[in-house]
């Protein structure tokens, strides 16, 4: 039976900047490149200087790995601040203090247009907010597939 990740001596076979990829790699791309790479050594090939992902080892998979993380946790973060801005706005109180406050039963608040404009500001905009980092999480899933199939490829 064949392991599914590259183990003992295969790992040895590796350049530096090959071992340094595969195990910056997720656990889905390390069961494909050990698929690849095993492939290739059973034809009798050596494996490419290029990184895995078939880029220049100089600038490699480790680069893209780094700006890949980074903008992956953009989207969420973006999300996290536009709901606390959702909340903000729907609990954000608009109204004042009236100075006939108490007299014949009216209330001592009242609302002031400016504060409901304030309001409504925040909320739509936290809601904007949700909405672009939901793009923007589903956009780097998106891009994150497409690198793994031209992984397989």
């Amino acid at each position: 039976m064949t392991e599914k990740f590259l183990i003992g001596d295969e790992l040895k076979r590796l350049t530096t900047s090959q071992a340094a990829a595969y195990n910056k790699a997720t656990v889905e791309e390390k069961a494909d490149i050990a698929l690849r790479y095993r492939e290739l050594w059973n034809r009798g090939e050596s494996l490419p200087q290029a990184s895995i992902q078939g880029e220049p080892s100089t600038q490699g998979r480790a680069s893209m790995a780094a700006s890949s993380s980074d903008t992956s946790l953009f989207g969420p973060f973006l999300i996290v601040i536009g709901l606390a801005l959702v909340v903000w706005g729907f609990l954000f109180d608009p109204s004042v203090e009236s100075s006939g406050g108490g007299l014949y039963g009216l209330s001592d608040r009242i609302v002031n247009i400016g504060r409901v404009a304030d309001k409504m500001v925040i909320f739509t905009g936290g809601f904007g907010i949700v909405i672009l980092g939901a793009i923007m999480t589903a956009t780097n899933k998106i891009l994150h597939a497409v690198r793994v199939e031209r992984i397989r490829a």
